[in-house]
């Protein structure tokens, strides 16, 4: 199944990838980059973002991927995530 996570703004940073389930797809997205800005273990500045947002711990960050991601439908033709939703 294809997943999608949006960053929220100002960042916007869109996320892809293919998983076998919900908690397959937290992990991924979560490696990928998802909410890296929040990340305690691998702490990574957002270009976009012109302020310093406080770490999230991993269980934390999990409920919010998990919160923000979606699964795309079977008919699902390749849209960005922002644009199908």
């Amino acid at each position: 199944m294809i997943y999608s996570f949006l960053c929220p703004m100002p960042c916007n940073h869109e996320i892809l990838i293919d998983a076998e389930n919900d908690h397959d797809a937290t992990t991924k997205l979560m490696l990928a980059g998802a909410l890296r800005c929040r990340n305690a273990k691998y702490r990574c500045h957002c270009e976009k973002s012109k302020h310093y947002t406080s770490p999230m711990s991993e269980a934390d960050l999990k409920r919010t991927i998990r919160m923000c991601m979606c699964e795309k439908p079977k008919d699902w033709d390749g849209q960005s995530a922002a644009a199908y939703g």
